[in-house]
Parts: structure tokens; sequence; C-alpha cells
């Protein structure tokens, strides 16, 4: 990793880490920013390290999850995964000067709370 992108990763890590929960109407509850959500930003679910210019553009979107969260209407996506008993959520904007939506996922893990966990440009759906 680039030291240019390693001082981006730590700078938006500082301000990842001082956000509040945001409520997102149509899940009628709060999402919470924990460093799961932040690392799944520069690590795939099997733990391996996501290609830097991925790990780039995530991180430049990655400022626009609270406002997109916060002003959700309906959910994009929808899907549960039994095997390890989580349900995951969509959504998807254009915000601000952005080109293409942006897809945003939460989740929750059995009964605990609602967290994020990605941000993207849209390209791919979740099962509904």
């Amino acid at each position: 990793m680039n030291k240019k992108l390693k001082d981006l990763i730590d700078l938006c890590r500082k301000e990842y880490k001082s956000w509040k929960p945001v409520y997102c109407g149509p899940l009628k509850s709060y999402v919470y920013f924990n460093m799961k959500g932040f690392n799944h930003l520069r690590f795939s679910a099997d733990n391996r390290a996501r290609n830097p210019d991925v790990v780039l553009n995530r991180v430049r979107l990655l400022e626009f999850v609270p406002e997109i969260l916060r002003s959700a209407k309906v959910i994009e996506g929808y899907r549960y995964r039994k095997i390890w008993n989580t349900e995951y959520w969509s959504f998807v904007a254009t915000v601000h000067n952005q080109q293409h939506p942006i897809r945003v996922v939460v989740r929750r893990v059995g009964n605990g709370k609602i967290h994020f966990l990605s941000v993207m440009k849209k390209e791919k759906s979740l099962q509904k």
C-alpha cells in the first residue's frame, strides 16, 4: 500500500471513529459505525486485502454514508443468510456531485445492533 493511500485511510479512520449512530427511517432503527465496517472497506470477508484501487474508491465514498442512511426512503435490497443468522440491507442514492449511484450496505448479526458494513458504486443488487 502506498503512503498516500495509507495516509488517507488513517485520516478517514480517525473521522469514522467519531461518527455517532444515524437513524434510518426504513429500518426504524439506528445504524452504528464500528470497526468491522471500516475494516471491510480494506479487506474482503475472508480477510484478504482488497485491491488498492477498490479501497481508494470505497474510502472516498465513505463521507456520504451517514447522509445516505439518514435520508433513505426505501430499502433497495435485503438478504438473509441463515447459516450466519445475518440480515443485510442495502440503500442506494446519488448524492452531491457523484456521477454514479452509491450503495450502502448494513447488517445485523443475530439479535445485535444494525451496523454499517460497506459502501461502493452501485453495480450489483442484493436479492430481495
